[in-house]
C-alpha cells in the first residue's frame, strides 16, 4: 500500500512541476494559452527551431532522465506532458526510461509525427558497429517508434580522457555505469582490457571479438559509421553529439560523413552559472 501512494505522490508531485513550468513560460511570454486544451501542442511563439538539416525541432523539451520517479509512475507522467502540450521527449541509454516513455507516448494518442523523440548512445561497451546497431533497434523497439528524429553521442567518446555522462538507471544499471565511467577515468585507449573488466556485463562475444583489434577511437568511429548507415536507412533522422568542448566537436567532425548538428550541453537553472562541459 505505501508502495502505491509513494507512486501516486511522485506522479502527482511531477504534474505540479510540469504545470508550473508552464505556467512560468506563459508568464513570461514564451507560450500563448490560445490551445490550452488537454492533447494539444503548447503554442511557444518560437515553437521550432530549424536544424542544419532542415527538420524543426520543437524548443520546449521534456527530459526523461527522471530518477526520482517509479518506472511504474513513468508513464502516467509522460502521459500527462503529452496533455500539457509537451512534444519533444529526450531519451537516452543511461536513464533507463525509454520502456516507460514508449508506453506513455503510445497510450497519449497523438500521432507519431506530431513528436520528435531523440535519444542516446551513453556506454563504451555500446562501441562498434554490431553493438551501436543492437542498441539502437532495442531503443526503437522500447520506444515503440520506427525512427528516432535525433540520434546523440551522451560523451566524447574519441577522448578517452574525457567522457562522464549523467548517472545511469537507479536500479540495476548503476552499477554497469560505475565501472564503465571507472575505465574512462583511467584513459583507458583500448577495448580488451575494459572488456576484461565487464566480464560480467553480457557482452556478447561477437563484440569483443570485433574490439580485440580496435582502439577505443577506432571503435567509436565504427560506431558512427553504423549510425550513418541508419539514417541511410531511415531509421534516424539526424545525428548530434551531447557534452562535447569545442575541441572534441572537432574530432568528429574530421571524419564524420554526416556531420553532428547539434551539441546537447546542460545548463542547470538550480546552480547558477555552472555548465556541463
Amino acid at each position: 500500500a505505501w508502495r502505491r501512494a509513494l507512486a501516486f505522490w511522485q506522479q502527482q508531485a511531477v504534474k505540479e512541476v510540469l504545470s508550473a513550468a508552464r505556467t512560468f513560460f506563459i508568464e513570461i511570454g514564451h507560450l500563448d494559452e490560445t490551445d490550452a486544451g488537454p492533447c494539444r501542442p503548447l503554442s511557444v511563439k518560437t515553437s521550432e527551431l530549424r536544424l542544419a538539416s532542415g527538420q524543426a525541432m520543437p524548443v520546449l523539451g521534456f527530459g526523461t532522465g527522471i530518477f526520482h520517479v517509479s518506472r511504474a509512475a513513468l508513464p502516467e507522467v509522460i502521459l500527462e506532458a503529452c496533455h500539457l502540450g509537451y512534444r519533444h521527449f529526450d531519451c537516452a541509454q543511461n536513464y533507463g526510461t525509454e520502456t516507460a516513455v514508449g508506453e506513455g507516448l503510445s497510450r497519449s494518442g497523438i500521432p507519431r509525427k506530431e513528436f520528435f523523440v531523440s535519444s542516446k548512445l551513453s556506454r563504451p561497451s555500446s562501441l562498434g558497429r554490431e553493438a551501436t546497431r543492437r542498441l539502437v533497434e532495442e531503443q526503437l523497439q522500447n520506444l515503440h517508434t520506427e525512427y528516432l528524429d535525433l540520434y546523440l553521442w551522451h560523451c566524447p567518446f574519441m577522448d578517452s580522457s574525457s567522457c562522464k555522462v549523467s548517472r545511469g538507471d537507479s536500479s540495476s544499471n548503476t552499477s554497469t555505469c560505475n565501472k564503465e565511467r571507472k575505465n574512462i577515468s583511467l584513459k583507458t585507449t583500448s577495448l580488451p582490457a575494459m572488456a576484461g573488466r565487464q566480464s560480467g556485463l553480457g557482452i556478447p562475444s561477437s563484440d569483443v571479438a570485433e574490439r580485440k583489434t580496435l582502439s577505443r577511437s577506432d571503435a567509436a568511429k565504427q560506431s558512427w559509421r553504423e549510425l550513418e548507415q541508419m539514417v541511410d536507412e531511415g531509421k534516424i533522422r539526424c545525428l548530434g553529439v551531447s557534452n562535447h568542448t569545442p575541441g572534441q566537436l572537432d574530432q568528429v567532425r574530421r571524419f564524420a560523413h554526416v556531420q553532428p548538428i547539434v551539441n546537447q550541453l546542460k545548463y542547470d537553472v538550480f546552480r547558477p552559472g555552472y555548465q556541463h562541459p
